[in-house]
């Protein structure tokens, strides 16, 4: 009897201990795979190349290359084929407005109707408020068309502008120093660079450079200095709280929110930071691969993610696969 009952507590023994690395085994392997979920839908895109993706007003937009050819997909519709080229998409008092280029020069179409003057270059279109501002350049010089006024052109060029509480802030370069502008004065001289302004919790805020550090301006004190980070970018309000990308000089990536790192390991670089629904979201590379990574789980493996965006709190991207552009969205 004895005998039995051993044989039986034995084979009851060796069945748990199978069981056990059966499923060692099996998590390891999911551990190892990209996160793949029956949420998303694929849709193929019948395009050579999508340059530019965007959301405007509730609706996606992009710039999409079809034979040597540019032209604009927004709600439903191709538009912008008669000009040589296209790019830079925004919408304004709920109209589309972009970027055309023919016979060497380019112009601002709004509402499918070529406007304003011609420059050899933009570079941006935005709005500030909800009136349009666009980066326009002549020869050497760039600046800021907003309000029917040339802004910036004081300065040796201006890099960016961007809208903060219906106001315009924009970068600025003078001499070897780079700056913010905002409601007629500068600041930031003090530093190497300084760029990104935005309000976090009401206050000011920026990235500043110096020495090869980059850290924050928060209020009119300095903050992470102490990190050493080397860059920062996506500097943005999240809540209320402050949330930010960070490069350290030892090229480890970290995302910051409310001061709390959360480090990128395993990946070479990252893209910008979205959140969500509360979730964040952003791009990842590893050894020429490109993964989504979205509340923490890995999603796909692609040859280029282009872009993405949020599109009624739910995710939405364009990313090649096995040489076709493919638009993958959360249902």
């Amino acid at each position: 009897m004895a005998s039995k009952k051993s044989s039986i507590l034995y084979l009851f023994l060796a069945v748990v201990a199978v069981s056990v690395i059966l499923y060692v085994l099996y998590s390891g392997f999911l551990a190892g795979r990209p996160v793949e979920t029956p949420i998303y839908t694929e849709q193929a895109l019948p395009y050579d190349n999508i340059p530019y993706y965007t959301e405007l007003n509730g609706k996606l937009a992009y710039t999409a290359v079809k034979d040597n050819k540019t032209v604009i997909f927004y709600d439903g519709q191709e538009t912008g084929k008669e000009y040589d080229s296209v790019g830079f998409l925004s919408e304004v008092k709920g109209k589309l407005a972009y970027v055309g280029m023919k016979n060497g020069k380019a112009f601002i179409v709004y509402d499918g109707q070529k406007t304003g003057d011609e420059y050899d270059t933009i570079r941006y279109i935005g709005k500030i408020g909800d009136e349009m501002a666009y980066m326009a350049g002549m020869g050497d010089k760039s600046f800021i068309v907003y309000g029917g006024q040339e802004i910036g052109k004081e300065y040796d060029t201006v890099l960016t502008f961007t809208d903060v509480e219906g106001k315009i802030a924009y970068e600025a370069v003078k001499g070897n120093r780079s700056f913010i502008v905002y409601e007629g004065k500068e600041i930031g001289k003090e530093y190497d660079q300084a760029g990104q302004f935005t309000k976090i919790g009401g206050k000011d805020a920026y990235v500043a450079t110096k020495d090869d550090t980059s850290f924050i301006v928060y209020d009119g004190k300095e903050t992470a200095k102490e990190k050493g980070y080397s860059m920062i970018y996506n500097l943005e309000d999240v809540n209320g709280k402050m949330a930010y990308t960070a490069i350290t000089k030892e090229n480890s990536i970290y995302n910051v929110l409310d001061g709390t790192e959360t480090q990128n390991t395993g990946y070479d670089r990252v893209g910008f930071m979205l959140y969500v629904n509360g979730k964040q979201a952003y791009s990842a590379t590893k050894d020429d691969k490109d993964y989504m990574i979205y509340g923490g789980k890995r999603i796909g493996e692609y040859e280029e993610i282009k872009s993405y965006a949020s599109l009624g709190n739910k995710l939405v991207y364009i990313a090649k696969k096995n040489g076709k552009w493919y638009q993958i969205q959360e249902e």
